[in-house]
């Protein structure tokens, strides 16, 4: 498979009020980026760049915010720093140890 298009509207609240959003994800083996894009109804849309870990709020037809790294961590680090804080810093597993072991078992030996 090439490609692969995620498309979902969710319902959110904001300030007590719901609304819906519409989130919009390619994955493109031949694309230089992953991205995903959230379109609200107030017609802002958020434009995330997995590969440069980056993020854009287009508001009006312009950008009106971005967010990212600064390069000061590499790509890599900076993509999985909150996956690295919970197991490092905050010592928590993702699953039992027991589970672990099971899916390795399964997955690894086909048992």
């Amino acid at each position: 498979m090439d490609d692969s298009t995620y498309e979902a509207r969710i319902l959110c609240t904001s300030d007590g009020e719901p609304f819906e959003a519409l989130i919009v994800t390619s994955w493109r083996v031949t694309a230089a980026a992953r991205r995903t894009s959230v379109r609200f109804a107030s017609g802002a849309e958020l434009l995330l760049d997995h590969h440069a870990v980056a993020g854009y709020l287009v508001q009006n037809g312009r950008i009106t915010e971005n967010f990212g790294t600064d390069g000061s961590v590499p790509r890599r680090e900076s993509h999985y720093i909150g996956l690295y804080h919970r197991l490092l810093v905050d010592r928590r597993p993702l699953m039992p140890r027991e589970q672990s072991s099971l899916l390795h078992n399964v997955l690894l030996r086909g048992e």
